[in-house]
């Protein structure tokens, strides 16, 4: 049986909520476009001269809980990330201009006060994916896998927690 792809996501921010997408053109040795382009690094621990980091460098929901409840969208087009809570927008700004990221960079040293290292920074690196390895990968989720875990713990598992880029159905467990 052939897999089928049930759904595309991206991540424009790394640790922010993901994007649906309804197709992806993709190339040999890289990422999804824009997925992980951008990163929230903590106050100090942006190195200028660029380069992959580990994911302790930046705020992830892994270790900040709270960025799950904003919902997130990116304009690729126009650099735009709008951040919204609770179905409000709480902030929006062009990301990849310094204006509009100050914007944001103020937005999350509010909203993280008294909990992130530092204040908090957007930060984006030509060439760069902030993944959690330092090669561009894309991460695919078998949602029958999902559906295994889900019996062996006796809980629901949202797929989206793994944040992989596409999710497929259509193969066995752990295949």
């Amino acid at each position: 049986m052939p897999a089928i792809v049930e759904k595309l996501c991206r991540y424009p921010v790394k640790g922010l909520s993901p994007e649906t997408l309804d197709a992806v053109d993709l190339a040999v040795g890289a990422g999804l476009p824009d997925d992980r382009r951008f990163a929230i690094a903590h106050g100090g621990e942006w190195r200028e001269r660029g380069g992959w980091m580990p994911k302790r460098h930046f705020l992830t929901l892994m270790t900040y809980e709270r960025l799950a409840a904003l919902e997130t969208e990116f304009d690729s087009e126009t650099g735009v990330l709008t951040i919204r809570r609770k179905g409000r927008q709480v902030a929006r700004g062009d990301i990849t201009v310094p204006i509009g990221r100050a914007l944001i960079d103020q937005f999350f040293a509010a909203y993280m006060q008294g909990e992130a290292v530092g204040t908090p920074r957007i930060v984006e690196q030509s060439g760069v994916m902030f993944g959690d390895t330092a090669e561009p990968l894309v991460s695919i989720i078998n949602l029958a896998s999902v559906s295994d875990l889900e019996r062996v713990t006796r809980r629901p598992v949202d797929p989206l927690r793994f944040r992989g880029n596409i999710m497929v159905a259509g193969v066995r467990p752990w295949a």
